[in-house]
């Protein structure tokens, strides 16, 4: 990544948005309207007539872990097909798939990697690996691009829930959800050996430059904790991160010109893990959902 081609801007709620300038992807609500010309759209200013605007996550401070599924465990693993509903959407601004409704196409998981899909907690992932040897730190549930569940536009928004068993202790980065074009990134989610939160974005998709986020969070991430995640995109804009509802950091990006391609993946559980053949690692990954525009409420 070439630093300064992009801003890193980590933006609180307590901020005030007026003391930005008025550029596309500038925080707004009704006490700080946007500019003439701006509409505020899911609580960012976009051109008027937009049709994406903003995340659209609702502001929440605090680290309360929330409540949720099941924690990873048995349970009858199911085949990785998902169920016949239709999935893709006609125009931006749908919901292209979610985990409970259209389930995987397909499983990675050669060597020591084991994924379980359970049908009876809404196709929940279960991703486990022994170690990271190359024929041994992958196992992810699939979404192909083949049945329309994935965004065919620049923009998009991902969110969802995981939880730890136990507590990280990663000798290098592990990613653990992809949404990915080829062997390229759209956006990924990972952990590295701090046991910060890595988001990563390849160039050309979002802005004309990678974007990386390396985000702690108080008092690490615990076992046996569910935590959301949340990330929104538009293209030649900015890319923002929500965990549990909180504003984890925003990037905003120049336009980087031309087209990008479309997704061809999406990936939920442990795909590669960086560094030595240590000890592998697993999660819990429940109630994702993807979109092709970045106000879509998920």
């Amino acid at each position: 990544m070439r630093c300064g081609l992009h801003i890193v801007v980590l933006v609180g709620f307590a901020s005030c948005a007026v003391d930005l300038p008025d550029e596309p992807g500038l925080r707004c609500d009704d006490l700080h309207p946007c500019s003439p010309g701006r509409d505020c759209v899911g609580g960012f200013c976009v051109d008027e007539g937009a049709n994406a605007g903003g995340t659209g996550a609702t502001a929440g401070g605090g680290a309360t872990a929330g409540g949720g599924s099941p924690t990873a465990g048995g349970g009858v693993a199911s085949a990785g097909g998902g169920q016949s509903t239709a999935g893709g959407g006609t125009s931006p601004g749908d919901v292209v798939w979610r985990q409970e409704v259209h389930g995987f196409h397909d499983t990675t998981e050669p060597g020591g990697g084991t994924v379980t899909i359970r049908a009876d907690a809404g196709n929940q992932v279960v991703s486990s690996i022994s170690n990271a040897d190359d024929a041994n730190d992958r196992a992810s549930a699939n979404v192909n691009n083949d049945a329309g569940w994935l965004p065919t536009t620049s923009s998009g928004r991902l969110k969802g829930r995981f939880r730890l068993p136990s507590t990280l202790n990663l000798r290098d980065r592990s990613t653990f959800v992809r949404l990915e074009s080829g062997s390229s990134l759209v956006v990924a989610f990972g952990f590295n050996a701090q046991g910060q939160l890595v988001v990563n974005s390849d160039s050309n998709f979002i802005g004309p430059t990678s974007l990386s986020q390396n985000i702690s969070w108080a008092g690490g991430f615990a076992a046996n904790t569910e935590y959301t995640l949340d990330v929104a995109w538009q293209r030649g804009q900015y890319r923002s991160v929500f965990i549990n509802g909180a504003d984890a950091g925003i990037i905003f990006v120049t336009d980087p010109g031309g087209t990008a391609p479309a997704p061809s993946r999406l990936r939920l559980g442990i795909y590669r893990y960086d560094g030595d053949a240590g000890t592998g690692w697993n999660l819990s990954l429940s109630d994702w959902a993807l979109a092709d525009a970045p106000g879509v409420s998920l």
